[in-house]
């Protein structure tokens, strides 16, 4: 969640490194929506967002771009 510049979701390096400009500029222009998922795939994707040190947003992000990759290659 943003509160004063910091995203509590945020990987460490994110909320410590990035300039309070750019994580401003990136939560206000991202629009946001809910997602249902099941509980073992929260599991897994939180896992994995530990694994990668992103937070649970940037894992799915990363997660649906390499989903857009391998769809436009195959098109």
């Amino acid at each position: 969640m943003h509160h004063g510049g910091v995203d509590s979701n945020a990987p460490p390096w994110f909320n410590s490194l990035a300039p309070r400009w750019c994580k401003e500029e990136i939560m206000s222009t991202h629009p946001q929506f809910k997602l249902r998922v099941p509980p073992d795939l929260r599991d897994f994707i939180r896992a994995s967002a530990e694994r990668n040190q992103r937070s649970l947003n940037g894992e799915l992000v990363f997660a649906l771009r390499q989903y857009e990759k391998a769809n436009e290659k195959g098109a």
